[in-house]
């Protein structure tokens, strides 16, 4: 409930209407069918993509904590409301559309049907896109929990339950690796549309690359220092704060250095997913990995979300999704360096020669490190301003990533 309304009318209340199940109801029906609604200046459009789909039954409102609203009818669809509105095309319905219909790639729930705005001049804005429901064992972020937390708990210890050394979440990382991999050839698969056609890295985009790292990381470390000196950090986190901080110093030349040894051999700028990380993923009940939430980073505008950039970006957030696994489980020390190999020896397996990555394994290591630091950064700006509690996980990365940086480790590093 939001207000309570008087007039001469009478007294009533305003409250959300996806709370109402008659008007769940009746937006199911719409879109099952297709309508329209008209005011005096604008439409909202219901589209159907399957007119066989399941919204007659039963539903109610996700209470997983989300950037947008979401519907479930019974166990079979769910309809995604988006919280904030922007004109134009909204990258998770432009991407699904593009992903089932042109590039056949599976691992994404079926699109069933959007609900879009067009206001007076019929400029359209996408408000709900809706998707079949895929019955799953839970998320990637949950499956990697329960996973180490089970280990840990193996009172005859971990190797007891390896195969061939191997822990056994190695073998779904390698998997999800590989269909990371085909995600991105599926988004690059299509040189005729403008907007999925890739674009080689030129100069200037490296430039504009380097420069932004640089720009992330400085950032990450003026918040650092002036958290550590207000006192907002735990003093567990002071001590770790002023390590990272002393990591920092020549890191944005080391950056740009790196990202202009890529002139040769960038890649391509492709779609990508953009927000990529285990919470992003769920776990089929057949084990199969299925791809969600293709909307970008909510706080960016759709221009920036739409933007192409290197799909190495991805592998990055997932590999820094690993970390935060590993921290908040407390893994065993070698748990996450076997769970990050795995599932780059997937991507690289299917990945071979493909011409959105940088060709050789040392230029492919040095821009996925660069990265991997733009991540952790980010990272650590994001949690100090919205989880400070968090922040340690972020800048013990950032600790990792910058020493790979400033010691050359980098394969290849000039």
């Amino acid at each position: 409930m939001l207000a309570r309304v008087e007039s001469g009318e009478g007294a009533g209340f305003v409250f959300d209407a996806l709370e109402d199940e008659t008007f769940r109801s009746r937006l199911g029906e719409a879109l099952s069918s297709g309508a329209s609604f008209r005011g005096s200046a604008s439409s909202w459009v219901l589209e159907p993509t399957d007119r066989q789909a399941p919204f007659g039954e039963q539903s109610r409102v996700s209470s997983a904590e989300q950037s947008n609203t979401s519907v479930l009818y019974g166990k079979r669809a769910v309809l995604k409301i988006y919280r904030r509105l922007a004109a134009g095309l909204n990258p998770d319905v432009e991407i699904a559309e593009f992903l089932e219909r042109r590039a056949r790639f599976s691992h994404v729930p079926r699109l069933l049907g959007t609900i879009r705005f067009h206001d007076a001049d019929g400029s359209p804005t996408v408000a709900g896109m809706a998707q079949a429901l895929v019955d799953n064992q839970g998320d990637g972020w949950a499956y990697a929990l329960e996973r180490v937390r089970a280990e840990v708990l193996d009172g005859n210890g971990a190797s007891d339950r390896r195969t061939n050394g191997e822990r056994p979440l190695s073998a779904s990382a390698r998997r999800l690796g590989e269909i990371t991999c085909e995600l991105h050839a599926a988004l690059a698969s299509d040189p005729g549309d403008a907007a999925f056609a890739p674009l080689p890295v030129s100069e200037g985009d490296l430039e504009n690359w380097g420069g932004r790292v640089a720009l992330t990381v400085k950032h990450a470390g003026e918040i650092l220092a002036e958290r550590a000196a207000s006192g907002a950090l735990a003093p567990s986190a002071r001590g770790l704060a002023r390590e990272c901080l002393a990591h920092l110093p020549g890191v944005p030349t080391r950056i740009r250095d790196l990202v202009a040894s890529l002139r040769d051999d960038g890649g391509s700028r492709i779609r990508h997913h953009g927000d990529y990380h285990l919470g992003q993923v769920l776990v089929g009940a057949d084990q199969r990995w299925i791809v969600l939430d293709f909307e970008g980073e909510p706080a960016r505008t759709l221009v920036e979300r739409r933007r192409k950039r290197s799909p190495l970006r991805d592998v990055a957030g997932m590999l820094r999704s690993l970390g935060y696994a590993a921290a908040t489980a407390r893994a065993p020390a070698d748990w996450e360096a076997q769970a990050r190999a795995a599932f780059l020896s997937g991507y690289r397996a299917v990945a071979g020669r493909a011409a959105f990555l940088p060709g050789d394994e040392p230029a492919f290591a040095r821009a996925l490190a660069v990265l991997e630091v733009e991540k952790a950064a980010y990272e650590v700006v994001y949690e100090a301003n919205n989880r400070p509690d968090w922040v340690t996980i972020p800048a013990r990365g950032l600790v990792t990533a910058t020493a790979a940086l400033r010691s050359g480790r980098v394969a290849g590093a000039p």
